[in-house]
């Protein structure tokens, strides 16, 4: 990004009348003071609001004034180490309002800005703000409210993250959550691990450029090969909750659809219930999203095409195929087929693992070798009878084995291997069929 613009974009303050850098100025220690003089900008950048009330140095009045009672508010605040405690545990709309309405904590906040801000998101949403972090979001930087320097350039100030990037990073933080309880909700679960691997995926449905999006996915220390194995057992728990014949919303290819739009917020949306997808939205976004020349449409259902541009205009036929969302930029392979094409260039053979992705959440084995039923999760909050245990359970597997050994000789002890077991009971479906046929 370049900073010798005369606009920095929203949220940024302007250089004034300079079109160039200038060159890096070699100030002695002594004479710099602690907010850096910016040259002939004065008009077009405001100081800190709150250094006019209490100077340029942190005000050294102690807490209370002789005679007044003891303000515990005003003691944090001025405490060297519990006022960063402080800020960086409270909730982002005190802190909002905090920063709003009282000049001594806007002081102190501004003065350590990057700090607080980057610290308070990492306790509140450590993996969020890890994932997507500030310096790759620049709409949501402004610059330093002290107007620090930035890179040794005295006319620019440096971008330090605001208090929108700590909203963004929570807002995803709980959509990711959501997604992954709806999920197990419905017995479809994945491993932990998998909260990285579905950040990642939001990075990279975010980037507009083919070229961006293959260096992101061609990095073997950002997308390991258990991210490529987690994203599979992901889609395939997808498919699985669209294609329910009772809950589901439609075809296993909705996931595809769903996880080739800019956001994972439609998939939260779609999967809690909030949006509902009737046949119109599933189209209309289907020709937004897809090349119309892959859509494969024939000559049986032409008239199709003069439905959708009645609805959808032109521009808008897949835009989410193009580079920057234009019909007329580059192609752009979804992010669905991109991760398949990494890890077939990989070899990593994810098609053997299929009845592994199935399974995943409903047996578990044992370390004998024995397959058991893992518990079903349910809606704590919403029903008050807890399943212990996911269908069959024990009662039903015991009469099962019953019946078994009184039809084919089953014993559990045995371990009659199957081959064997096979065998004896089609010998068992034969001689009942010879029954029912003699005369």
């Amino acid at each position: 990004m370049s900073y010798d613009q005369t606009g920095k974009g929203k949220g940024k303050r302007p250089i004034g009348d300079f079109d160039s850098d200038f060159p890096v100025q070699h100030v002695p220690r002594a004479l710099y003071p602690e907010i850096p003089d910016v040259v002939a900008r004065h008009r077009n950048r405001r100081r800190n609001v709150a250094a006019k009330v209490w100077g340029a140095q942190l005000p050294s009045h102690p807490a209370n004034a002789p005679g007044e009672p003891f303000n515990v508010y005003k003691a944090i605040l001025r405490h060297p180490n519990l006022f960063f405690q402080f800020a960086i545990r409270l909730d982002i709309r005190e802190l909002e309002n905090l920063y709003a309405i009282d000049k001594e904590f806007h002081y102190r906040f501004n003065k350590y800005s990057i700090s607080i801000i980057h610290e308070n998101a990492m306790y509140h949403a450590p993996l969020a703000a890890y994932n997507f972090s500030w310096t790759m979001f620049p709409d949501l930087c402004i610059s330093d409210p002290m107007a620090r320097p930035m890179d040794g350039r005295s006319h620019l100030a440096r971008d330090t993250p605001s208090l929108r990037w700590i909203k963004m990073v929570l807002s995803r933080q709980r959509t990711v959550s959501n997604i992954i309880m709806l999920l197990a909700a419905e017995d479809h679960r994945i491993p932990r691990a998998a909260y990285t691997m579905i950040m990642k995926l939001w990075l990279l449905m975010e980037i507009q450029t083919m070229a961006r999006r293959t260096t992101f996915v061609s990095d073997r220390e950002v997308w390991t090969d258990q991210d490529f194995h987690l994203f599979h057992l992901f889609l395939v728990k997808l498919d699985m909750r669209f294609s329910h014949p009772v809950i589901g919303n439609g075809a296993c290819a909705l996931s595809h659809l769903l996880l080739t739009q800019p956001s994972l917020c439609i998939l939260e949306a779609v999967l809690s219930g909030t949006k509902k997808l009737n046949y119109n939205d599933a189209e209309d976004m289907t020709v937004r999203s897809y090349d119309i020349m892959e859509l494969a449409i024939d000559d049986d259902n032409a008239w199709q095409v003069d439905e959708w541009a009645d609805r959808i205009p032109l521009k808008e036929w897949g835009m989410m195929s193009k580079e920057y969302a234009d019909w007329q930029g580059d192609r752009l392979v979804p992010v669905p087929d991109l991760l398949f094409l990494e890890a077939i260039h990989r070899e990593l053979h994810t098609h053997r693992y299929i009845l592994d992705y199935v399974t995943y959440g409903f047996v578990e084995v044992r370390p004998g070798g024995e397959l058991r039923n893992v518990p079903k999760p349910t809606h704590w909050y919403i029903t008050k009878d807890t399943r212990q245990e996911a269908w069959p359970t024990e009662d039903e597997r015991k009469e099962f084995r019953g019946r078994m050994e009184k039809r084919v000789g089953y014993k559990k002890q045995a371990r009659v291997p199957l081959r064997e077991l096979l065998v004896a009971t089609t010998n068992v479906v034969v001689d009942a069929l010879a029954v029912d046929e003699a005369p």
